[in-house]
């Protein structure tokens, strides 16, 4: 079972920001929850690395894992266009979030974002699209364990491994009217050539 949210992080100013935010340095959004975990947008406008210098990075950072744990999801991430359409998108496979994050050093070349002129009134939008993995539904739960349990409901008595043989010997007491009399339950394994005796009180027996 899977849960998906989508945000959408606004930097005002981005051109300004971009000259005042040196490299390495980052802005972040705000917390968005998705399947029950927290998460972030991290830009760093000048790159996180000495070597991304002159391209954008962005990632997806979960905050959530001191309370919540480990996640795993899928992601991707838009550049909006003045009509707030994606015009430059990256996703990224399924990832183990363990309190880290994760992304792309080089999601852009600035130069190409300023010459397409994509910031609205000078802000840049960036949508970020998770999908967290939140485990097996209850159905999905109660359709295994109806799997699990169907061939118990299949199962028929077997037959004893010997043959069972009764034999009846009346042994009259005094007054024998009501035919009383002990009753004689004999079987025999053949397979180990066991036998065996019951006595019991027979009563009514014709």
């Amino acid at each position: 079972m899977q849960a998906t949210g989508s945000h959408v992080f606004r930097i005002d100013r981005f051109a300004r920001v971009k000259e005042k935010v040196a490299n390495g340095a980052l802005v972040r959004s705000g917390t968005f929850g998705v399947g029950s975990h927290g998460w972030r947008i991290h830009c760093y406008p000048n790159g996180n690395v000495e070597q991304t210098k002159g391209s954008m990075s962005l990632f997806l950072k979960q905050t959530s894992h001191a309370m919540a744990g480990d996640a795993t999801a899928t992601f991707k991430m838009s550049i909006l266009d003045q009509s707030w359409k994606p015009w430059r998108t990256w996703s990224m496979d399924e990832h183990r979030f363990t309190g880290d994050g994760w992304g792309w050093d080089r999601f852009m070349k600035l130069e190409d974002l300023e010459k397409e002129k994509h910031l609205e009134d000078g802000c840049l939008s960036v949508l970020c699209d998770v999908t967290v993995d939140i485990g097996p539904s209850t159905d999905d739960y109660y359709t295994a364990h109806e799997v699990a349990a169907a061939p118990a409901q299949e199962l028929k008595l077997a037959p004893p491994p010997f043959e069972l043989h009764v034999v009846r010997i009346v042994v009259l007491l005094v007054g024998g009217e009501n035919n009383d009399g002990l009753l004689l339950w004999y079987w025999k394994d053949r397979g180990c050539f066991a036998d065996g005796l019951v006595l019991g009180l027979g009563r009514g027996w014709s």
